[in-house]
């Protein structure tokens, strides 16, 4: 069996409006000023303010505070030395930027009464980018083939969801806070079942099994920054605070995962210079693996400075990189999960083609 790993940086999640750590202030203040009156966004002025205190640093040294891991940075250093900062205050101004540029699903049942032709389409409601994030989660999380049966009679569309046996198996390990793969799964799950019983049809494992941390019944996600639902976030610095007790089950479980992968994945991922971390995560996995047979990488980059950083790190023969938009991998997944339509216009939409998907993907 294939032990597939994706790896997912904040480009993943890009295509969907999220801010990136370089234009995350820029874009909080956009948020702020449209919503000047919101008294949740209070405290975000208190944030600007102590951004612009920082600027003496510029007289000096090169200091980027157009960038929220600089800022950060520049905190947790006089935070580490017995400053009192305002550390606390811009994990929580983090985690509500983030949530208000996570675009909502709009998914109305009405559509799918009588649903067009290309239903297939709008699984995950109006907007397109949603879809080609589904047609990925649906492909990794347990190769389903979803069938709709239309009954001519009395036009009534009716809905099944089986499973598909498959022989590979997918996890993921983010370094994203965000609930944009949740979010899918919710959707989902709220829009439909399995014919038979009311299981959820899609989710992922969040526990650490220490006895068996790869079951192939499971597709596993590993959260190494946290979670914005939670509140508890390891903020983007040269100090990850990798001790914190609630953060550390995500990194055994991250690290069980890439140490039984047989393939890793990384998609949207720079891996910056700062983020020394991963390459210990994955140097330390790779030990105890017995069967890694190659890293495949993609992220759009357009002056090449990711793929040095990868080839100056990543010493595998069978090592790819690809520099290309996440949208791209997402719509040719979408584009060429299967289908099947009979003569009594039976439709069925089989998510088991990840696999060829892929490997097309990355030799085009």
């Amino acid at each position: 069996m294939e032990k597939i790993v994706y790896i997912l940086g904040a480009g993943f999640s890009r295509p969907l409006g999220l801010p990136l750590m370089n234009d995350f202030i820029e874009k909080s203040k956009d948020m702020y000023f449209d919503n000047i009156d919101n008294s949740d966004y209070s405290d975000f002025q208190s944030i600007f303010n102590t951004i612009r205190d920082m600027a003496i640093s510029k007289q000096y040294y090169d200091t980027d505070l157009d960038n929220i891991e600089e800022v950060l940075s520049i905190l947790e250093m006089q935070k580490f030395t017995g400053e009192r900062t305002k550390v606390k205050s811009f994990l929580e101004y983090i985690c509500k930027v983030i949530k208000y540029y996570t675009p909502e699903i709009n998914w109305d049942v009405n559509d799918f009464k009588s649903p067009p032709e290309h239903w297939r389409f709008g699984i995950w409601g109006k907007e397109e980018i949603w879809n080609d994030y589904g047609y990925f989660v649906m492909s990794m999380i347990g190769n389903k083939k979803m069938v709709r049966k239309y009954h001519r009679e009395d036009n009534i569309h009716y809905w099944k969801i089986e499973d598909v046996r498959k022989n590979t198996h997918y996890s993921v390990v983010t370094m994203n806070y965000d609930l944009v793969l949740e979010s899918i799964c919710e959707s989902f799950n709220k829009n439909f079942r399995y014919q038979d019983r009311n299981d959820k049809v899609i989710y992922f494992n969040r526990e650490y099994n220490k006895e068996d941390p790869v079951n192939s019944n499971n597709t596993y996600l590993a959260k190494l920054h946290g979670c914005v639902s939670t509140g508890i976030v390891i903020p983007p610095t040269w100090n990850k605070g990798l001790v914190d007790k609630e953060i550390l089950p995500e990194w055994k479980l991250a690290y069980n995962l890439l140490k039984n992968a047989t393939q890793i994945r990384i998609i949207g991922y720079s891996m910056p210079i700062t983020d020394s971390y991963i390459k210990y995560l994955l140097r330390a996995a790779i030990i105890k693996s017995d069967h890694f047979k190659k890293i495949d990488v993609i992220i759009l980059d357009d002056n090449g400075d990711a793929h040095k950083r990868y080839s100056d790190f990543i010493k595998a023969k069978n090592f790819r990189f690809k520099s290309r938009d996440v949208k791209d991998y997402l719509y040719f997944i979408k584009k060429n999960t299967g289908s099947f339509v009979n003569l009594e216009r039976d439709e069925e939409l089989i998510f088991n083609r990840l696999e060829d998907t892929h490997e097309t993907f990355m030799k085009t």
